[in-house]
């Protein structure tokens, strides 16, 4: 993708911390803007996207069941919610599982904000039933394996029985 490529009109961005990624965002978006969340909700009215986005977000959100009803409440209907988070089943958790070392919450080691705690990773089932019961519909999960969907290997499906041993889940949804 060319670097002045202009995909989206506008990009809006949110977080607890005051830094963002604008300069990523900028690539993609002719307007950028972003807010710091103060409290638990997000800092956008109710039906304003088309799209809402969280990458490495939820796994460390307390009450995920409000996290995605924020997320909803942001979207428009029938505009979709995207969501990327780790798979509990994943295959460096398996190893960890067998040697009694899996434990939640799991510091996962410092970064630039400190220490990267999960509070929990969800198995495919639980995520789904996490979006029915915060109202989500049209549920589809995309199985990632080192950061990349299978697609991006050109292969249009690994066998399903692999899915549940995938690195990251990308789930999405829309908002009825």
């Amino acid at each position: 993708m060319a670097a002045n490529y202009k995909k989206f009109r506008e990009c809006y961005g949110s977080d607890i911390f005051n830094d963002w990624q604008k300069k990523e965002l900028t690539k993609y978006c002719k307007k950028t803007e972003y807010k710091k969340i103060k409290g638990r909700r997000l800092p956008y009215q109710s039906n304003q996207f088309d799209l809402v986005f969280s990458m490495d977000v939820i796994e460390h959100i307390k009450d995920d069941k409000f996290f995605i009803k924020e997320q909803l409440r942001v979207c428009r209907p029938g505009g979709e919610i995207i969501i990327g988070t780790p798979n509990y089943w994943r295959i460096t958790n398996i190893f960890l599982l067998l040697l009694g070392r899996l434990k939640y919450p799991r510091n996962m080691g410092p970064d630039s904000y400190g220490d990267c705690i999960h509070l929990r990773e969800y198995k495919m089932k639980e995520l789904m039933s996490l979006v029915i019961k915060a109202g989500g519909g049209d549920i589809k999960i995309y199985p990632c394996w080192i950061g990349i969907l299978c697609l991006s290997l050109g292969i249009e499906r690994f066998p399903k029985i692999f899915n549940n041993y995938c690195h990251f889940w990308l789930i999405k949804f829309t908002k009825i």
